[in-house]
């Protein structure tokens, strides 16, 4: 597990100077690949909500990472990235719930902490390094 881990922080810093079209071939595969453990982390820390709340950031969710699932450069840039905070604190929630419910340990949580890290520094990558990015 730690190694699946470890494979999207080395991806940042090997496409750290690279292209648009390298980054887009190699960062988005790799947001990919750490996104489906996050978003079930981001699930679990919906539930942890009021149940007022709970569908609203269950759709945040769900919008965020079908655009990553698409690799749509325009949505990425333009919503995702908007939506990045909440779902990271849903996410980093959601590893606190399951540390407290005793499903994960210590080691655990620390790796699926590491890599909401390693997800954000490559969509900060994605984005700081997108030439059509606009101030």
């Amino acid at each position: 597990m730690r190694h699946s881990l470890l494979f999207p922080a080395a991806i940042v810093i090997t496409v750290g100077c690279a292209g648009q079209s390298a980054r887009e071939e190699v960062l988005v595969p790799a947001m990919r690949l750490a996104s489906h453990g996050i978003e079930q982390d981001a699930y679990a820390g919906v539930e942890t909500l009021p149940a007022e709340i709970q569908e609203a950031n269950r759709a945040i969710v769900g919008r965020f990472f079908s655009i990553i699932r698409e690799g749509d450069d325009a949505g990425i840039r333009l919503d995702a990235i908007g939506s990045w905070g909440r779902v990271r604190e849903l996410a980093e929630l959601g590893v606190s719930a399951k540390l407290e419910d005793e499903i994960v340990g210590d080691q655990v949580a620390a790796l699926l902490l590491g890599r909401i890290s390693d997800f954000d520094k490559a969509l900060r990558a994605y984005i700081t390094r997108s030439p059509a990015l606009v101030d």
